[in-house]
This record gives C-alpha cells, sequence and structure tokens, in this order.
C-alpha cells in the first residue's frame, strides 16, 4: 500500500532527525575520526548526504544507485537494505520561479527527494578498481615518502597558483612546531626538518587555516576562533586528505568534537566549514596526485628500461673450449660470456687448432628467449653475436649487445696485443709464456681426445 504525502514527508522528517541525533551523539576523538574516514571516501557527497549516510550505514565506504552498481557489473544482494539521500529535482522555472530564485536559466532546482542508494559492502559482483585509492596501500615507508615529496611539489604550486598563498620550507627553531600560517602577509611555513609525509599533512593543516581563519574570516565570526575550534578543524582538513589519499592517519588528533557535541548549529557549521576547505583539498590533491602518478609511471618504465639484461643460457660446448664450470642451462651474463667467447674463437682463429662448436641462447632478464639455439663455432666464426640479430629483436637489447660485443673486443684486442697475465705467488701479474700455453693446449687436447697443432707463433699467449 503507498504511502500518503504527510506519512513520507514525516518520513522524511525522521531521517534529519536521526541523521542529526547520530551526530551529536559523536563524542570522543575515535567516533568523529570514524565519521571523517566515511566523509574521506564519499567526497563527491554533500555534508547533508554524508549525515544520512552516516546515521543509516556507519561503515559505509562507497555508496552508489542500483542501476549504477549495474553498470559496473555488480548487483545488489537479496535483502540489502537501502540508504536513503536526498536529489535535487531538475525541471524547467516558470516566471515567477526565475524571479524568485533570481536566475535566467531555464532549469532549476524545484525541491529535493529521496532515493535509494547503497554500499559497496552490499553488492556483489566484479571487483571494483578504486579510482580514488591515490597511493597504494601496502606502500612501504620509503615509498609513501617518495609520493609525498612528489606531491608536496605539486601540491605548493596548485596552492599559489590558485589559492594565491605562498609557501615556503624553513628549518623552525622550536621543535614542536611543524608550521604555521601567518593571517598578516597570508603565507604558509612548513618545518624543513620534517618528513616528507608529515610536509604534506601540515601543508594541508595550514593550508585549512589560509582558508577558514584568515583576517577575513577572524573579523566575520569572532566567537567561532578559539584556538582549539580552530586546531580542530584544521587537523580534521589534514585527516580527511591524507585519508584520501591512503596514507595512515592513526596518529592523527581531532579533539574538540565534544564541544561541538552541545550544539548542533555548531557542529553543523564547524563541519560544513571542513567540508568546504576538504573539498578544496582534495581537488587539489586530485589534481597533484595525477601529475605524480605520472611522474612515477615513467621513472618506473625508465628504470625497467635501465635494467633491460641479456644472459647467456648454456647448452654446451663440444670441446669444452669455454665450458669451464658451466652447466647445461646456466644462465650466464651476456658481457661476461662474448668476452671469453671471442677470445677463445680469437685465440684458435689465429693459431689453427680447428674449431669448437658451442650451442646456447640469448634470453631477456627474465629468462625469455630472444634467439634460440645459436650453435657458435669457436675457431672459425667472424661475426659478432650482435650482427646475428634480426630485427625482431626489440631494439633495446641489439643495443646493450652491441655495446657488451664492443667492449668484449677491445679487451680481447688489448689481451693479444699485451699478452695474457696470470697471478704469480707475490699476488704479481706476470706474463704467460708460450710454453705454457703449449702445456695448456696439450692438458685440453689429451682430456678431451682431440687434436690441436702445435703453436705456431711462440710471442702469443693466452
Amino acid at each position: 500500500m503507498a504511502r500518503s504525502k504527510e506519512e513520507i514527508q514525516k518520513w522524511k522528517e525522521e531521517l534529519i532527525r536521526n541523521a542529526e541525533e547520530k551526530l551529536l551523539a559523536i563524542t570522543t576523538t575515535e567516533d568523529f575520526k570514524h565519521y571523517l574516514k566515511i566523509m574521506a571516501s564519499l567526497p563527491k557527497y554533500s555534508l547533508n548526504n554524508l549525515n544520512l549516510i552516516y546515521s543509516q550505514k556507519e561503515n559505509a565506504t562507497h555508496v552508489m544507485g542500483y542501476k549504477a552498481w549495474q553498470e559496473l557489473d555488480r548487483h545488489v544482494n537479496k535483502g540489502a537494505k537501502a540508504i536513503h539521500i536526498v536529489a535535487p529535482i531538475i525541471a524547467k522555472l516558470t516566471k515567477e520561479e526565475k524571479e524568485r530564485l533570481k536566475t535566467d536559466e531555464d532549469y532549476g532546482v524545484k525541491g529535493y527527494r529521496t532515493i535509494p542508494v547503497f554500499d559497496v559492502s552490499d553488492t556483489s559482483g566484479k571487483e571494483l578498481k578504486y579510482a580514488d585509492d591515490f597511493i597504494k596501500s601496502d606502500y612501504t615507508t620509503k615509498e609513501t615518502e617518495k609520493f609525498s615529496e612528489l606531491e608536496i611539489k605539486e601540491v605548493v604550486e596548485l596552492i599559489e597558483s590558485k589559492y594565491h598563498v605562498p609557501v615556503s620550507f624553513e628549518k623552525i627553531n622550536d621543535e614542536n612546531i611543524k608550521g604555521y600560517y601567518f593571517p598578516k602577509d597570508h603565507s604558509i611555513t612548513i618545518s624543513s626538518e620534517l618528513t616528507k609525509t608529515e610536509q604534506l599533512k601540515t601543508l594541508f593543516h595550514e593550508f585549512a587555516h589560509s582558508q577558514l581563519h584568515n583576517k577575513k574570516a577572524m573579523q566575520e565570526y569572532p566567537e567561532l576562533l578559539s584556538k582549539p575550534h580552530k586546531e580542530a578543524q584544521a587537523e580534521s582538513v589534514a585527516f580527511l586528505t591524507m585519508s584520501a589519499l591512503n596514507i595512515d592517519t592513526s596518529n592523527y588528533s581531532v579533539g574538540y568534537v565534544s564541544t561541538w557535541a552541545r550544539d548542533i548549529n555548531l557542529m553543523k557549521q564547524a563541519l560544513k566549514e571542513i567540508k568546504t576547505v576538504f573539498d578544496q583539498t582534495f581537488d587539489i590533491a586530485t589534481i597533484a596526485k595525477e601529475k605524480v602518478l605520472k611522474q612515477l609511471e615513467n621513472q618506473e618504465n625508465q628504470t625497467n628500461e635501465n635494467e633491460k639484461e641479456l644472459f647467456i643460457r648454456f647448452d654446451f660446448s663440444e670441446n669444452n673450449s669455454i665450458r669451464e664450470n658451466l652447466e647445461k642451462g646456466q644462465l650466464v651474463p651476456y658481457d661476461k660470456f662474448v668476452e671469453k667467447l671471442y677470445l677463445e674463437n680469437e685465440l684458435l682463429l689465429n693459431n689453427d687448432y680447428g674449431y669448437d662448436k658451442v650451442y646456447f641462447d640469448i634470453v631477456d632478464e627474465k629468462g625469455n628467449d630472444l634467439i634460440y639455439g645459436i650453435r657458435y663455432d669457436v675457431g672459425s666464426e667472424t661475426y659478432l653475436l650482435s650482427e646475428y640479430m634480426d630485427k625482431d629483436i626489440p631494439d633495446d637489447y641489439k643495443h646493450i649487445a652491441k655495446q657488451s660485443d664492443q667492449k668484449a673486443m677491445k679487451k680481447v684486442s688489448d689481451k693479444l696485443s699485451h699478452g695474457l697475465t696470470k697471478k704469480n705467488s707475490n699476488d704479481e701479474s706476470v706474463e704467460i709464456t708460450s710454453d705454457e700455453v703449449q702445456k695448456k693446449l696439450d692438458d685440453y687436447t689429451k682430456e678431451n681426445k682431440v687434436s690441436i697443432p702445435k703453436l705456431k707463433n711462440n710471442n702469443l699467449s693466452l
């Protein structure tokens, strides 16, 4: 059975009365911080609707209408209790209404109606990705500091350009003072001794003072400007904004709420002012965040670019010319492998020792194949591996290979020009003689049952 207009009006009045009673029941710091958490998670809702949401579902975090949830591939759970908020009725205005509202617009707000919304906890379906989760909840302190450092720069620029409030960072002699707003010249000073995260929080705190407690406000509302009142408002704004940024706020203090709770009008006025400035800081933080995340993304891409590496996945060496302690499937840095590979190749090329078939793959830093199943005949090849890379290999890996090849060949050339050395018993570098080279070759042929000619050039050393 449909309710009468009188019943509907009575029900609406009861919703509002319950919301006010719920506000007046906020008498502790923890209760107030919980209320602010809801405000931070629902920044797009008006203060009146936030109060309605809080009074009906204290743990609400993300609310939308039935159809809006469906558009996100989620459905409202059966039996879920709706949260009722108010929405404006937009309609064409009569001439009289335009005059009363002092507007030339054809359409305007002609009233308000209640609409049902549902919290995410009362829905099921596709997992949500919250756009308002500015930074990851699992960020380490170091990562949060890096984010805060970049965020501060952007926030300062926005505060100075849009709100014309100069911001400076200076050493403050009193360690108990983290920052201050100076009404006389409408400026903010933040302690340079704080961590970047503390500086960011203090910046939002002092910005709130600049908007709520400037010279004009002090003249218009002197009765609302006791120091505890001002500090509670400023700290509430900082708490809200840092919460919206998903930065830990567990140690924040937002006292004085018990005084506000004695008077619903005082409470509403204090919250209205807090919400007004939070709307500003939320916009500032949002714009700054977008720029910061772009910077971090570019830095991460650059880091990933710098972290690209080449490796050789060893298979086998037919005559063990470069095997040493390598096992099948073992990964070896590309630069170290090719230096050994090219040196052995030059030695065998210059002395007609025959050749050794070496099989391996070239892989990236994640072990993904770039070139699979390479056979390199040590002692008969005249090309470098970078020359073997075709157009399908990413350019950055080609660049790494080319640089490594050039460095390796320079080292090979230096060694062949100046002779190879070894450490003696006194840890001194001495040149290896041709006799030692020949002995090494003889041992090699005996071990591997291969035939290698005697040295042609007695000046050549390994």
